[in-house]
């Protein structure tokens, strides 16, 4: 019963903040409701218009795959890859781990205005840094071609909880492994393909799902008609 008490105010959120608007807009896409008006049942019309007469819906489903496919492994191999270096026993990795972890738990709304500024066509840093070279930085979150890979770029900020999930997996594999691995002459590559690698997988597996459920419902997802 403890243990009822002590979740009950996740349990209540989800079910108010979540569960039920999820059903209450499931329920509703059957009908025509607009907020202001009553409730009238028409069957799969909204369906039908969305799939036939709705191109921004088109729009959005094709940038959301989008986001999706390239999102998702780009995350997991730099949060692979960062694992693995923060993996290591060198003076100073607590300070390191720390430093990349951090991005992950800033505000989101001080994250936007600093990718806004980062971003910005005529004073950002990175079209500022590009002309100092003689390239003429595109305006990436307004040009529709360059909005997408901008977008992706912006995600790469937040592998830090990824990073912290592989490698809390990484340091629960067996040291004497890699001590055998060293004896035997084993490379790092060889290391990671051989040991590493099978070690994590079925870990690697089940966070997955999640990660997908997460890219194609986030802010950036659902983006649509912008890109």
């Amino acid at each position: 019963m403890a243990g009822y008490l002590f979740i009950s105010p996740w349990i209540i959120g989800f079910l108010g903040l979540t569960l039920g608007p999820l059903l209450f807009s499931l329920a509703a896409s059957f009908t025509d409701y607009n907020i202001t008006s009553k409730m009238n049942l028409i069957d799969l019309e909204n369906y039908k218009r969305m799939f036939t007469m709705d191109d921004l819906f088109r729009t959005s489903l094709f940038n959301t795959i989008y986001y999706v496919i390239f999102s998702v492994p780009l995350t997991t191999a730099g949060a692979i890859l960062l694992a693995v270096l923060l993996n290591q026993k060198i003076k100073g990795m607590k300070f390191f781990r720390t430093i990349y972890y951090l991005p992950a738990v800033l505000s989101g709304v001080a994250v936007y205005f600093l990718w806004m500024q980062l971003l910005s066509p005529s004073t950002g840093l990175v079209n500022t840094m590009l002309a100092w070279i003689g390239i003429d930085g595109p305006a990436l979150l307004f040009d529709p071609e360059w909005t997408k890979p901008a977008l992706l770029m912006m995600k790469m900020w937040s592998v830090g909880g990824g990073m912290l999930l592989y490698l809390a997996i990484m340091q629960g594999v067996s040291p004497q492994k890699y001590e055998a691995a060293n004896i035997e002459g084993a490379s790092p590559l060889q290391k990671f393909y051989h040991i590493t690698q099978p070690m994590i997988s079925p870990r690697m597996n089940w966070s997955k799902l999640p990660s997908l459920m997460v890219q194609a419902t986030s802010k950036y997802g659902g983006i649509s008609c912008s890109l």
